[in-house]
């Protein structure tokens, strides 16, 4: 009874990298913790598929990429957690100048009233004072301080 040898199913270099871009763009997408778990997943992708043809191993992407991929992460992840910081920051801080009735002042608004500066941390038309429904969307940013001493008499300008 002869035997039959089954042939190792063959891939095409187009294929081979067709597997490999979408392993690694599926470690990559996404920017979540999991990242870490999705290179690994996509590293051990690779290493079977070279397994599984052997002829092909010396065509498959440098595994290093991979391995760097995976070192670095951490140092994208700690950078997407400041920028994310820095989006939630007001987009920019404007002197208003003195706080107006009926005026709509916008998270970052920086105006005056009653000596006092104070920072809107949200969207607001109250008044800014120390009420609680102030409290809620104004902060002090600098507090009225007491009056000084009188100054001395100045010269007079007719002179």
């Amino acid at each position: 009874m002869p035997t039959t040898k089954t042939k190792a199913p063959t891939m095409t270099a187009a294929e081979l990298s067709d597997r490999f871009l979408k392993a690694l763009g599926e470690a990559l997408h996404g920017g979540d913790p999991a990242t870490d778990q999705r290179i690994a997943a996509a590293h051990e992708a690779l290493r079977a598929i070279g397994n599984e043809h052997p002829h092909l191993k010396c065509s498959l992407p440098d595994l290093a990429l991979v391995n760097y991929l995976r070192t670095t992460h951490a140092v994208v992840r700690e950078l997407r957690d400041r920028i994310a910081a820095l989006e939630q920051r007001p987009a920019s801080m404007k002197y208003c100048g003195t706080w107006q009735p009926g005026t709509t002042y916008h998270k970052g608004d920086l105006v005056t009233k009653s000596g006092s500066l104070w920072i809107a941390d949200e969207p607001t038309s109250v008044m800014p004072d120390n009420t609680p429904e102030s409290r809620k969307v104004w902060r002090l940013a600098a507090m009225r301080g007491k009056q000084g001493p009188p100054g001395p008499p100045g010269k007079d300008a007719s002179q």
